[in-house]
């Protein structure tokens, strides 16, 4: 009997979709000893083979028609190094927040002049690092959130997105390109603006939070039939999900142990879709310091204690000193190795 249980153990193992088609992510920063190659180098043990790097377009053109190309460079020295693929996403939108230089601010996302900024911006920024390899590139960052409600304001981001899409397949042929997301954006009330807006993509992108609206947590159980829904009302599209996190803060009633099953359920839902996602990225590697949190308040205009609790408590190791696994770490480098990262 016990040789047969070993049998069925070793056919389970291997009947796991396989990691080649897959690409799995891990958004890396560093922990307080600020040693960010060694926060890498702990990500990349444990399954990690691609990142995401993020630009807001104010931070990157910091007058006009003039770049700021630091982290670019350090990108285009890093990433190659580790080889490491990349999901690039430059931000007009981030979250509910508009990023334009100062002199576009007001400007329609349609406009010709938006639109030719915007074109250069790439051009400027692909230019940069020609030796990162990009998995996809997402114009706007969970848009969704500032588009709201507003029907055109969705046209308008629509056609500006068109737009861009077509100037990068120009530049860059066979990279895909989307926008980012979030999953109640493509799945709940607003899912068919959603979907006005991936007609135009290569990709779907979105980010994925299980959260209600008061940023307390629902069940870990749900993923599934997340995963379930959304590949649903795009089957047959490609889909990459840019961050995929669950806080463990008491206050937002979770916990390390719910944590470390969402892990476990994402990596359950994925190889049911194994051949649809294509890459998810977990967010974060570690937790945050209070002074981070208290920047992103200010930055994303919330305060509620649950909201702060959930940015604080998203990592996946804990923040002070070196860092120390959360079980949900360990869950997540046992179900990365099984499968073959």
């Amino acid at each position: 009997m016990r040789c047969f249980l070993v049998v069925l153990a070793f056919v389970a193992l291997f009947a796991l979709p396989s990691s080649a088609s897959r690409v799995l992510g891990i958004s890396v920063g560093p922990c307080q000893d600020g040693d960010y190659g060694r926060a890498f180098a702990i990500a990349k043990a444990a399954g990690m083979r691609s990142t995401t790097l993020s630009f807001n377009w104010a931070d990157l053109e910091t007058a006009p028609g003039t770049y700021n190309r630091k982290y670019l460079d350090i990108a285009n020295r890093f990433y190659p190094a580790e080889k490491t693929s990349v999901d690039l996403i430059l931000r007009p939108i981030d979250t509910n927040h508009v990023s334009m230089p100062a002199d576009l601010l007001g400007k329609k996302f349609d406009s010709s002049e938006v639109i030719s900024r915007f074109e250069h911006l790439i051009d400027y920024v692909l230019s940069s690092i020609p030796q990162v390899s990009l998995n996809s590139i997402a114009i706007g960052n969970e848009v969704d959130a500032e588009l709201a409600g507003n029907r055109a304001s969705w046209a308008e981001y629509r056609r500006f997105l068109s737009a861009v899409i077509a100037h990068v397949h120009g530049q860059r042929p066979g990279v895909k390109v989307g926008v980012v997301v979030t999953l109640d954006g493509l799945t709940a009330d607003r899912a068919a603006l959603g979907k006005s807006l991936n007609a135009r993509t290569d990709v779907v992108i979105v980010t994925y939070y299980p959260l209600n609206p008061d940023f307390t947590v629902k069940d870990p159980g749900v993923v599934r039939h997340d995963f379930d829904r959304l590949t649903k009302i795009y089957s047959g599209r490609p889909i990459v999900m840019v961050e995929a996190g669950y806080p463990s803060g008491a206050v937002c009633k979770s916990s390390e142990v719910k944590q470390a099953q969402f892990v476990d359920n994402v990596f359950a839902a994925w190889d049911a879709h194994a051949s649809q996602i294509r890459s998810i990225t977990f967010s974060w590697l570690y937790d945050l310091p209070q002074s981070t949190v208290e920047m992103f308040n200010k930055y994303y205009g919330v305060s509620t204690p649950a909201f702060g609790e959930f940015l604080r408590t998203l990592g996946l190791r804990t923040y002070a000193g070196h860092g120390a696994d959360k079980p949900g770490f360990v869950s997540m480098a046992r179900n990365a190795h099984r499968r073959g990262w």
